[in-house]
């Protein structure tokens, strides 16, 4: 073999060497960044299905309990605290009809003048209930 052709091909092992490594390191920061988009929304989605559930409970406790009882004053300040923070990061169209509703009619049943009872309440928190299973089936496949 020729100088000429033992220079050509030490430089295209070489080039291909170059690619190579410029390949596998172009990759390894592809999987980083994916990987870590997953950790993230896997955190997102852990606390998506914590504030789905403590809506569920709070709705719930709200349908189910006297408004003098212990309970219903403590998921009444829970709700409030769900309206002003998390809901608001994690609702979609649906779920903002949905607690709109709720809010209506709560806010009507805690009135002394008002007429609606806790079945419309209880109606109403089934639904969000059951919203809030399917979406939480959802994200759990995710």
């Amino acid at each position: 073999m020729s100088d000429s052709t033992h220079n050509f091909f030490d430089t295209l092992f070489k080039a291909i060497g170059i690619l190579g490594a410029l390949i596998a390191f172009f990759w390894g920061i592809h999987e980083f960044r994916i990987t870590k988009e997953r950790e993230f929304q896997k955190d997102f989605f852990v606390e998506q299905i914590h504030v789905m559930n403590k809506v569920v409970h709070v709705t719930s406790t709200l349908s189910a309990y006297p408004d003098s009882s212990a309970e219903f004053r403590s998921a009444d300040l829970e709700l409030n605290r769900l309206r002003i923070g998390a809901l608001n990061l994690f609702s979609d169209d649906e779920m903002d009809s949905k607690m709109g509703e709720f809010f209506s009619v709560y806010n009507s049943y805690k009135s002394p003048e008002s007429n609606v009872g806790q079945d419309e309440l209880s109606r109403i928190a089934h639904d969000i209930s059951a919203y809030c299973n399917k979406r939480i089936q959802k994200l759990t496949k995710l």
